[in-house]
């Protein structure tokens, strides 16, 4: 009997790291249109290649510091095998992507650029955890990455989700911004066009 518990055991942590896609985003569409950009943007596409940790949803916040305090506000979930267009602005930012601990990406992103950053989930103690993965420019592989991953967008629902965890999310940037670990986006490492 215990061996048996043993293995049902074993399963459901299995299923728990292989996992399904996000409940809270929506199935994109992205166009000819989707990549063009102004002088006044750039754009940074986070995605999952991997169902690894798919149980576990990776949401990822902008984070802010202002005179009253830092503040976050909600990018979207990537969650397995999707793929997430932001645009924005050139300059600097500061994303934090959560999970079991958080992890910090600043970026310094160039006008009329696309970037691309690997959100890769880790074995963590309790449920995954996810590091930001820039990819670089030269990187031949990006194709086949992305080539597996659907698009999504933020709808109500994933906003929804925001608003109830934004708290949770505000801590795990304060957490994060304490760390010395963070990845680095250089603004050479873009891409001229959106890769598909």
């Amino acid at each position: 009997m215990r061996k048996v518990m043993l293995v049902l055991a074993a399963l459901a942590a299995c299923a728990a790291l292989v996992g399904c896609a996000s409940k809270h985003m929506e199935v994109a569409t992205i166009g000819q249109n989707d990549g063009a950009l102004s002088e006044n943007q750039a754009a940074i596409v986070f995605f999952r290649d991997t169902s690894f940790g798919g149980a576990i949803q990776a949401p990822v916040v902008e984070s802010f510091v202002e005179a009253t305090g830092s503040n976050v506000e909600f990018v979207g979930i990537v969650s397995a095998n999707t793929k997430l267009l932001h645009k924005t602005t050139p300059g600097k930012h500061i994303f934090i992507v959560g999970g079991e601990s958080s992890n910090m990406l600043e970026a310094d992103l160039a006008p009329q650029k696309f970037y691309y950053v690997r959100v890769d989930p880790k074995m963590g103690l309790m449920k995954a955890r996810f590091a930001f993965e820039p990819v670089l420019v030269n990187d031949e592989k990006l194709q086949k990455l992305l080539s597996g991953c659907t698009w999504v967008t933020s709808g109500p629902t994933a906003q929804a989700w925001f608003n109830e965890n934004k708290d949770s999310m505000q801590g795990k940037a304060e957490s994060a911004a304490e760390k010395e670990k963070r990845a680095i986006l250089h603004p050479g490492s873009g891409f001229d066009m959106l890769v598909q």
